[in-house]
């Protein structure tokens, strides 16, 4: 007797589960208010659990802006403590834990010609210094995420009011790190905050759209790296608890 109840409650526990998810993400859809956003595979690439899986995840890659960081008016209404002044860049007094906050990506625009103007700048230096040494064309950026973060922030609507196009500007969880950064001069430091982690990284995508997914990407799985383009585009939005569903996929 005692056994039928164990399984039955063990049972109750899934379907109370099952039917709590259900339901908030119900109520994330109800009250999404941003307008969608459509990525394409640079942004949203494909993740295999192995071939004899049949779920479907994409994960939700980005570019950081520059190697500087989040200057610390921008980390610490996140919670982080920030020097005065400058510290040695050896000092681990300013070691912090990780913060939960939200990240404003921009997709495509000014900020991604920024460093793609900086990475055409390295690699003129790289040929200049070099003129006879190996290649320098990194085929490996043709398929480089154009999602580039530009903000971060304690609240997701303070933000979206500051970035109100929804259709370039994605808002998202995200985990903060505060690190120690090396300026001039040389024996000094600062903080910065960087993000480590988006919140939610991975999106499961449902049928139909998993099916257009693993058709396209095996399509043309030999594609060249310097040749590459993204295979499909993905259009996601995202909820009033900031979780994203897929609404439609197209295969390019």
């Amino acid at each position: 007797m005692t056994r039928r109840w164990l399984l039955v409650g063990a049972a109750a526990i899934v379907c109370l589960t099952n039917l709590t998810a259900l339901a908030l993400g119900a109520l994330n859809r109800r009250d999404a208010r941003d307008a969608p956003i459509t990525l394409t595979e640079r942004e949203l690439r494909f993740y295999s659990h192995g071939p004899d899986s049949t779920a479907t995840e994409l994960h939700l890659g980005w570019t950081a802006l520059d190697d500087a960081g989040f200057a610390c008016d921008k980390i610490r209404p996140l919670g982080f403590t920030c020097p005065d002044g400058p510290v040695p860049s050896d000092s681990r007094v300013f070691r912090q834990s990780h913060r939960n906050g939200y990240a404003v990506l921009e997709y495509d625009g000014p900020a991604w010609e920024q460093v793609q103007k900086r990475h055409e700048a390295q690699m003129a230096e790289l040929r200049a210094r070099d003129p006879s040494g190996p290649s320098t064309d990194d085929s490996s950026w043709n398929n480089q995420s154009h999602l580039v973060t530009i903000d971060i922030g304690p609240d997701a609507g303070v933000l979206r009011r500051t970035y109100p196009d929804a259709t370039r500007y994605l808002i998202t969880a995200a985990r903060v790190s505060a690190l120690s950064v090396v300026r001039d001069p040389p024996a000094t430091g600062t903080t910065a905050g960087f993000i480590i982690e988006l919140q939610p990284s991975t999106i499961n995508v449902p049928l139909p759209f998993s099916t257009i997914i693993r058709s396209a990407e095996a399509a043309r799985s030999a594609d060249q790296p310097h040749s590459w383009t993204p295979r499909y585009r993905v259009t996601l939005r995202y909820g009033r608890f900031r979780e994203p569903w897929i609404v439609d996929v197209k295969a390019q």
